[in-house]
This record gives structure tokens, sequence and C-alpha cells, in this order.
């Protein structure tokens, strides 16, 4: 069974928001969801990919790795990775993996 933590501090007059762990590397923000249009959405999960990608240099992802590692569903997941392609930051290797477009492997 997963462990779950709660983030309601004695001080904080919200309620508590109960939150399954992150994997050990996950990226991890919380924020309200009225608190960003999705236009700003797009562009934060733009950073967020193209800053891990940089990160890791040799990364090869399947669509469905991707979608895990983020937590995205599929509709979004193809405009990100759309968009990355379009910008000549992916590219989309023979074994269907996304790759950094500057990757020569």
């Amino acid at each position: 069974m997963r462990s779950t933590r709660s983030t309601r501090h004695s001080s904080c007059p919200y309620k508590a928001i109960v939150l399954p762990r992150p994997s050990p590397g996950t990226v991890v923000a919380i924020r309200g969801n009225n608190m960003l249009t999705d236009e700003a959405t797009m562009m934060d999960w733009l950073r967020l990919i193209r800053a891990e990608y940089l990160e890791v240099p040799d990364l090869h992802l399947t669509k469905a790795q991707i979608q895990r590692l983020w937590g995205l569903d599929a509709e979004t997941c193809n405009l990100v990775l759309d968009a990355l392609i379009e910008s000549h930051f992916l590219r989309r290797t023979r074994s269907n993996r996304y790759a950094r477009a500057d990757d020569a492997a």
C-alpha cells in the first residue's frame, strides 16, 4: 500500500490535502486549478520536460513512459510532444522513442 502524507499545518486555515508520495527523482509542482491558464500550463509542461531532457542528455523515452513520468493524460502528452518536435528540440526515433533532436544516436 502506498503511503500518504497530509499537507495540513496547525496554523493553516485550509482543509488537508492528502497526496501520494512521489517516487524518488520525480519533480512535483502543486498549483491550484484556477491559478493558471491553459497556455501557461502548456508552457510549464514544455519547460519542465525540456529541462529534464537537458539534464539527462541521453534520455530516450516512449510516449507511455513520458505520460507516466510526468502524469500526463494522452491529449496533453500529444500536444507537448508535438510542440517539442515542431520546435526541433525533440525527435521521434525509429523505435518510437523521444530523444533530443541534437542527439546524434
